[in-house]
């Protein structure tokens, strides 16, 4: 995820050097050089909006699973609500290159993994 900080710099007329403030994030995944083959998990799902034309509005889920890997344990989340934009399809090897961006502010929580799945629960 490339969170693409919004500054604005500014200089007066009476400081020698620029003033910075800091606006927001602008969080999006360029996912163009990667490429989506006919017959990965996702494709059909990519290809079914490519085809109508019509950009993806999911969510995403993040766990930070960098201070353990335990089974059923409990790790901090954040859910994005985002939107999926399709780039390219290229017809020889039916790829699909895609771009993600980030809709407003995550929800903040928790998620375990059992069986391979992730149940998120959000921090009130």
């Amino acid at each position: 995820m490339a969170f693409n900080a919004q500054v604005d710099q500014y200089k007066t007329i009476i400081d020698r050097n620029a003033n910075a403030t800091f606006n927001n994030y602008q969080i999006q995944s360029a996912v163009s050089g990667k490429r989506i083959y006919k017959g990965d998990a996702i494709y059909d799902f990519l290809n079914t909006a490519r085809k109508k034309a019509k950009a993806i509005e999911t969510q995403l889920l993040e766990v930070d699973m960098a201070d353990s890997a335990d089974e059923g344990e409990s790790f901090a989340s954040l859910k994005y609500n985002v939107l999926i934009v399709i780039n390219e399809f290229l017809g020889d090897g039916a790829t699909i290159s895609y771009d993600l961006y980030v809709k407003g502010d995550p929800v903040e929580g928790t998620s375990t993994i059992a069986d391979g799945k992730p149940t998120f629960t959000a921090t009130v």
